[in-house]
């Protein structure tokens, strides 16, 4: 209809010939009399933007050339007068539109100091953001998205969003300041306008060059039924429009693209229901779910969260509000398959009473949620304790039984089955474990309760508790140890300074007995336990006879063992001595013997 030409005409108008938009602008500035002032406004546009000057509302005249000298595209400089104070707005115009940008100048009286400005570096200015993208569009809302540019410039601390309608006016507006985050709403926009943005970068040092501006989008109408219109009228023109659904594009084994086109607009397309449902063999038909893409000027859209492995069935719906146009033709796809993310269930080995040997395996497929496609085949092992015990069976998907035959008595036997997809093998089955005696029954499964147990022992011992106490007791008895030797040596090394202290005197003792007095009674050790036997010097090494002898006879060598110089002993003092020698104390005797 006329009405939907008139807007899809717009919508090429401006996405053609967008108004022009200023790149940068002039800055606020303070300067002394006299004082060059450089106002730039450089703008960019089809065709090329005409630059006008405006101070506090009024036309600044160019025409001066002593006070107003233009040295470059877009660039004006003259010399300041107390005057020229004022608030200055460049405006670039062309046919389709213009925008502005005003800056505040102040010029300062004679001896007044002015801080000069300092020159800004070009790389702490953040660059442009990426272009704009729309997502969400709704009667008085817009929602944006954009990336940073991050590989030249400054990270930006906040952002600016500037618009474009017609219906607000013919010149770009700042719509949104001080936006933190890379995704922002619009609110309080106009009913079916069309709408241009653009997306700044800001920092502490500056404004970055405006992003690429975003593609036209026109929020959605006011509901006909509140100006009056005709029901009938709004079910006549959705029943007009016809899409054309294209083949699916399979993503992954839970999402599909889905991409349409339009043969015929309307002005009330509000959105689009994309229908889909699983076609899975040998079931019937589910319900269809209903995905909506709110955005009339969407062309395609992504399904997530579909069955893997599942065939499906879509197609595409325009609405408005409660009321639906015509469908598309339907088209089918199939997710990627899966291998089996859980395994066969209810697993049950019985005697098979056909056989004497043999075991009737039985089990039921995964939950139709993990299966995660068509299960072509199930594997079943029966794994003995040696290889060569081993059998193995294969069936297809339809069958959930199995007769081993075959097995060895007494051979304790382990079952496991798992179900097989397209995509690989699943995940095995908990053993089931057998066990046959000689006469082909089966009998009591304690190697199943062996190995339950062995596993409890294992789980035990994997606890941190469990290791943590092991560490202290060893640690406990290896201080024990540690103490026992130590002693142990200390002891030892008080018998060698002992032995050391005999074996500085290299005389030996003569021949025959050695005799010691107790209470004047001599007595003789020859072979009494307890005393030293001389008669056996290899048997007690640690005697004077077994050690070397510096001397050249028993008559050079002298020792002295009394205690006092006439020769007596105390009567209560044990000696030993030798024919013509000095006796030498009981005491001395007594620490030799330990």
């Amino acid at each position: 209809n006329v009405i939907s030409f008139l807007s899809l005409s717009l919508l090429a108008v401006v996405s053609d010939r967008p108004p022009p938009v200023i790149k940068q602008g002039p800055v606020n500035q303070t300067v002394a009399v006299d004082g060059t002032i450089v106002l730039s406004c450089l703008a960019t546009g089809t065709p090329p933007p005409t630059i006008l000057w405006r101070k506090d509302g009024g036309l600044v005249s160019t025409h001066d050339p002593l006070r107003f000298q233009p040295f470059q595209l877009f660039v004006s400089a003259f010399l300041s007068q107390l005057g020229d104070t004022g608030m200055y707005t460049c405006i670039a115009s062309t046919p389709s539109g213009e925008a502005t940008w005003r800056a505040y100048l102040e010029v300062q009286e004679f001896g007044v100091p002015v801080q000069p400005a300092r020159p800004t570096d070009p790389n702490l200015i953040p660059s442009a953001p990426s272009k704009p993208e729309v997502t969400d569009v709704s009667r008085a809302m817009v929602t944006l998205s954009w990336q940073p540019n991050l590989n030249s410039g400054a990270t930006p601390t906040s952002y600016i969003i500037e618009a474009f309608s017609h219906a607000s006016g013919s010149s770009w507006q700042t719509v949104a300041e001080h936006v933190k985050t890379e995704t922002y709403t619009l609110k309080g926009l106009k009913p079916s306008a069309v709408y241009l943005f653009l997306v700044r970068a800001v920092n502490a040092y500056g404004l970055s060059d405006p992003s690429p501006i975003a593609d036209p989008v026109k929020t959605q109408d006011i509901p006909p039924t509140s100006q009056g219109v005709d029901h009938k009228q709004i079910q006549r023109e959705l029943g007009d429009v016809i899409i054309h659904l294209h083949n699916p594009t399979i993503l992954s084994s839970s999402s599909v693209k889905i991409q349409w086109t339009v043969e015929q607009q309307s002005q009330y397309i509000q959105g689009y229901k994309i229908l889909y449902r699983s076609n899975s063999d040998g079931q019937g038909k589910s319900d269809w779910s209903v995905f909506e893409v709110k955005t009339p000027a969407e062309d395609n859209t992504v399904i997530p969260q579909l069955k893997k492995g599942v065939p499906y069935e879509f197609k595409a719906r325009p609405f408005f509000n409660e009321f639906q146009g015509a469908d598309s033709e339907v088209k089918c796809a199939k997710t990627f398959e899966e291998a089996p993310s859980a395994p066969p269930q209810s697993v049950t080995v019985t005697k098979n009473d056909d056989n004497g040997t043999a075991i009737l395996v039985s089990w039921q497929p995964p939950p139709e949620e993990f299966q995660n496609g068509v299960v072509q085949e199930y594997k079943i092992w029966c794994l003995g304790n040696e290889s060569r015990y081993h059998i193995n069976k294969t069936v297809d998907g339809s069958t959930f039984s199995v007769v081993i035959p075959s097995l060895s008595p007494g051979i304790r036997y382990s079952v496991e089955v798992a179900a097989s997809t397209d995509a690989g093998l699943g995940v095995k089955s908990e053993s089931r474990f057998i066990k046959l005696d000689s006469s082909g029954r089966i009998t009591a499964n304690t190697e199943e309760s062996v190995s339950t147990l062995s596993q409890q022992i294992s789980d035990v011992v994997k606890q941190p508790a469990f290791i943590a106490g092991i560490g202290a007791a060893c640690w406990i008895i290896l201080m024990v140890f540690s103490i026992w030797l130590y002693r142990h040596r200390k002891k030892r090394s008080g018998l060698s300074s002992s032995y050391a202290g005999i074996r500085k005197d290299t005389c030996f003792f003569p021949n025959g007995l050695v005799t010691y007095q107790r209470g004047g009674e001599a007595v003789s050790s020859g072979g009494r336990p307890g005393l030293l036997n001389i008669g056996e010097p290899a048997a007690q090494p640690w005697l004077a006879d077994t050690w070397p002898n510096t001397c050249s006879n028993h008559n050079d060598c002298s020792m002295n063992c009394c205690t006092s110089g006439n020769g007596n002993s105390d009567s209560n003092l044990a000696t030993y001595s030798r024919p013509g020698k000095e006796k030498k104390s009981a005491q001395q005797l007594k620490q030799f013997l330990g």
